[in-house]
């Protein structure tokens, strides 16, 4: 099973790219990640941006939509764990906490945007 990477994003590097490597002959400047991404997902921008050849803005939204489904799921895993995996229904029966399903479909999106940029998490083992 494919996971998502833990610690710092901007030193993570994917393998198997669909796209060229960005080499020092290409001239065009990458583009700023978009403002409302978290500070960790702006990095993992500028570093695929940064190896990767993705120029044409199909592949930055691809990107985009990428990072923020990371985003929500690490906000969802922080409510999680705030409020716990169990809640309390109206009628005091305990319930898995809606947020878990929110958490898993929000990485199945980052790890289909990842696959559908051609770039996956190396895996470890």
């Amino acid at each position: 099973m494919n996971e998502v990477p833990t610690g710092d994003p901007a030193k993570c590097r994917f393998s198997k790219p669909i796209f060229p490597l960005r080499n020092s002959n290409m001239t065009s400047k990458a583009p700023n990640p978009p403002k409302h991404l978290s500070a960790s997902s702006k990095r993992l921008w500028a570093s695929i941006l940064e190896d990767w050849n993705l120029d044409d803005s199909a592949s930055q939204n691809v990107l985009q939509a990428t990072l923020e489904s990371r985003d929500r799921a690490e906000k969802c895993r922080k409510l999680i764990n705030r409020d716990g995996e169990l809640v309390t229904d109206r009628f005091g029966q305990a319930k898995a906490n809606p947020l878990l399903a929110a958490e898993r479909d929000s990485r199945a999106q980052f790890l289909a945007g990842l696959r559908q940029l051609g770039l996956e998490v190396p895996s470890h083992g």
